[in-house]
């Protein structure tokens, strides 16, 4: 219920102005004010377009004249030109800042639309100006509420909403005095409360789809299930292009089981079968995860008929080859896929059906050819959404990811809703290392998916990545429970969110969600409940208490493996080794062959000092499963810290043979000859590794730092450079140290030291950090001491490691010396 502001006493102040004009020459002014009077007389007649037009004509005379400008954003909002409005709204307060309405009303839109970082500068703007009005009053109402919310202060939330209230008492259509009162009621224990109020507002406003989607929200909550059916319908009747309320409906017929309802509700989205392709498709998937392959196979054959002679028979065959392909039919796939392309005129089908192919291609490990066929489509249609989002996709694995944000802009003018060209937006803003533009494409990528769980596990995670500060916690939990709101029962996002609640120490809170996992009759739901109970009790830190729960759940039968692994655990935090050893050769007594508790027997005896005892067990879990990953990561470990390097590596070189893509493995054989002074081979190791996943991040910092330390041409800079951007923005040391010192060799100084500092300070102990960050001192005025102690520092750790770079400290260390004072 967006409230305008009013026209009359603007009116009334253009009125008062015309009897001030003067006669005789006219200057811009005065033409501007001539202007301005004209669109008083026309909308005094009612004429708001062509007052529209005289009102620009006055600033393009007069930019400053305030009551043209105010006039001007009255009709804008009277039009309910929200965006219009607040960029006038802007200009108004730049010029004039002291102006109480236009602050005023610029916090209420801010707050509208969701934008706090606007709210609190105008909310506060306008509250320092005059704090008595009413609108001002639920502003300051507005601010206390949210410094609450983020203080976590219940008792700060409720006088909030108290001075809410007492608005409302004055003025009881206050738009942002309702919203506190509403999101009180549903935060507390009044929720039940907060149902009038909406319904009370939804009577006066019967179109607005903020209203609506709070009373969906609300029921959501209440758990009244047929009322949330009857609140999606009407929603659907009122707002049919919203996507999110489409796939909630569709989501709750799914959730009742009731398919015939949900099959009908897409097919009367699809419409006839000669109509757009997109509905249809929605109808085939649901068939698929419901009802099984046959009868998606049967719909794709009924609609290649119906529309036999048209573009549109030739996509759904094709769709019926992918279809096809996936259950194994490969060959076949491939085949029905050219002979449908073949001599096929380009028109919308046509590319579609390329895409498929270059997705097939791509899966048979055809790259060049999938990239034939999207250039094609590119060719043909530079906007093509699909196309350009698996151009992009390839452009962030090859580390230009500047090219791919060109791409994805592109797909977005097309298509601004799609949360999948959010994501690989997000994607290449982070290879980029620009860290905030990528958390903000990741929250959009929520937004406009309507909280899907998998947008919004991806965008939490990130949070979570981000590190604890800044409230990003608080705001991951609350992206999460929106996504449990809109698809409660889903356990990936009711896992990660009962994983904060364990972090928070909120017991009460993550009981209520290991219940709601327990409820469930999916085996996921009941092992992530398993894992979130184990957690809770194991976070506690009482050790007795945790043994005798991990035991009593063994004793009902509990027989998972990693109940079992945190058992020996728990037992090994309690003292008890003996013990934990006597658990496990009873349980390996019932299950000798069992590798998972073999490899537990071995990590045991390796914590116990038994070596020769540990090395059996390894190698029995390694005869029952050859190159298994982990085992052989514990096996070198146990065997280098026996020193035993050289069947270490020798190991290592036997399982990547026979799982040559395997990413651990080569991260284990990379680490093990570089520090064997192999450098060009474990560089050698990383681009291959690279090669196979240019996402991960630790890879790309690996690769990154041996380039910068031991190769030195300029085009070896640049491309370590494209590699560890990414890095930009991150925390931890190794990646500062990286980043930092591909900064200084390119020599952006002031940079450099941005990372380098936190670097050294967070390797303490490593020789390559302080000498990287002695180097970048020794290049700033002003800071040789600094340089002196760090590059003595690096000799002092890095003395007996044969680095060449300890060479170059000394040397470097000399010359600042021998210039010192």
């Amino acid at each position: 219920m967006i409230r305008r502001l009013a026209l009359s006493p603007l009116l009334a102040a253009g009125l008062l102005a015309s009897t001030l004009m003067l006669s005789g020459c006219e200057s811009s002014e005065e033409k501007a004010e001539r202007h301005f009077q004209s669109a008083l007389t026309l909308l005094e007649a009612g004429d708001q377009d062509r007052a529209l037009v005289e009102l620009r004509n006055v600033f393009q005379l007069n930019g400053f004249h305030r009551e043209a400008r105010e006039t001007y954003i009255a009709i804008q909002l009277e039009r309910g030109n929200m965006r219009e409005a607040t960029g006038q709204l802007l200009r108004l307060v730049e010029q004039y800042p002291d102006t109480l309405e236009a602050r005023q009303k610029l916090a209420e839109l801010a707050l509208m639309r969701g934008d706090w970082l606007e709210f609190d500068r105008h909310g506060h703007a306008a509250v320092e100006l005059d704090p008595a009005p009413v609108a001002s009053r639920a502003i300051a109402a507005a601010l206390a509420y949210r410094a609450a919310l983020s203080g976590r202060s219940p008792e700060g939330r409720a006088e909030a909403a108290d001075l809410a209230r007492a608005v409302l008492a004055e003025a009881p259509d206050n738009p942002i005095a309702q919203r506190i009162v509403i999101d009180a009621l549903m935060a507390g224990d009044s929720v039940a409360q907060a149902l009038p109020e909406i319904d009370r507002l939804l009577a006066e406003e019967p179109d607005n789809e903020e209203f609506h989607m709070l009373k969906f929200r609300l029921l959501v909550q209440q758990e009244e299930t047929e009322a949330v059916g009857e609140q999606l319908r009407e929603m659907h009747r009122r707002f049919p292009q919203n996507e999110a309320v489409r796939q909630w409906l569709l989501s709750w017929y799914l959730g009742r089981n009731d398919l015939d309802g949900a099959e009908a509700f897409l097919r009367s989205l699809a419409g006839p079968d000669d109509g757009p392709i997109e509905g249809h498709v929605a109808v085939v998937q649901m068939l698929q995860a419901t009802r099984g392959a046959a009868a998606a196979r049967a719909e794709l054959t009924r609609l290649a008929e119906a529309t036999r002679d048209t573009p549109t028979g030739a996509f759904w065959r094709a769709l019926g080859a992918v279809q096809d392909y996936s259950e194994g039919r490969r060959q076949e796939a491939v085949a029905e896929l050219e002979t449908v392309l073949k001599d096929a005129p380009e028109n919308e089908q046509t590319h579609r059906i390329k895409v498929m192919m270059a997705q097939i291609l791509l899966s048979e490990g055809n790259p060049v050819g999938a990239r034939a066929r999207i250039e094609e489509v590119l060719t043909a249609d530079p906007g093509h959404v699909d196309a350009l989002k698996m151009r992009a996709a390839w452009r962030i694995a090859e580390d230009k990811p500047g090219e791919a944000i060109v791409d994805l802009r592109a797909a977005l003018n097309q298509a601004p809703r799609d949360a999948q060209v959010l994501t690989l937006m997000a994607q290449a803003h982070e290879r980029e290392g620009a860290r905030d533009l990528a958390g903000e494409r990741l929250a959009l990528a929520v937004e406009v998916s309507g909280n899907a769980p998998e947008e919004s596990l991806r965008y939490a995670r990130f949070l979570l990545r981000e590190g604890q500060g800044d409230g990003r916690t608080y705001v991951a939990e609350t992206v999460l429970n929106d996504a449990r709101r809109a698809s409660p029962g889903h356990v990936g996002v009711l896992e990660l969110l009962g994983e904060i609640q364990i972090a928070n120490r909120n017991e009460e809170r993550a009981q209520e969600i290991i219940a709601t996992l327990s409820a469930q009759t999916d085996p996921a739901a009941a092992e992530a409940a398993r894992r979130l109970e184990t957690a809770m009790v194991l976070a506690r830190g009482r050790n007795e208490e945790s043994l005798a729960f991990l035991q009593g759940m063994i004793e009902q039968g509990d027989t998972d493996l990693r109940t079992l692994a945190v058992m020996m655990d728990a037992q090994l935090r309690a003292g008890k080794p003996q013990e934990a050893r006597s658990f496990l050769q009873g349980r390996l007594t019932q299950d000798p062959q069992n590798p998972e508790l073999l490899q537990m027997l071995a990590i045991l005896e390796g914590l116990l000092g038994n070596v020769e005892a540990a090395e059996t067990a390894y190698r029995q879990v390694l005869d029952l499963v050859p190159a298994a990953e982990n085992t052989v990561r514990l096996y070198y470990s146990l065997l280098i810290s026996a020193g035993r390097d050289d069947e270490a590596g020798e190991l290592l070189r036997t399982a990547r043979a026979s799982k040559p893509k395997s990413l651990m493995l080569g991260w284990l054989l990379a680490g093990h000859v570089e520090r064997a002074g192999d450098t060009d081979a474990a560089i050698g190791i990383y681009e291959e590794l690279y090669a196979l996943d240019t996402s991960n991040t630790v890879i790309a910092n690996n690769l990154a730092s041996l380039i910068t330390t031991y190769r030195q041409s300029p085009e070896d800079l640049e491309r370590a450079f494209a590699i560890a951007r990414r890095l930009r923005g991150l925390e931890a040391p190794a990646f500062q140290d990286t980043y930092g010192w591909i900064e200084f060799r390119r020599g952006n100084i002031e940079e450099a030291l941005r990372y380098l500092e936190p670097a050294a300070a967070g390797l303490p102990e490593n020789a390559l950090a302080q000498f990287h960050l002695g180097m970048a001192y020794a290049a700033t005025p002003g800071r040789e001491a600094d340089a002196i102690a760090a590059l003595t520092r690096a000799l002092e750790l890095g003395e007996d490691s044969g680095l060449p770079q300890m060479e170059t400290a000394r040397q470097k260390l000399d010359e600042l010396t021998a210039k010192a004072p």
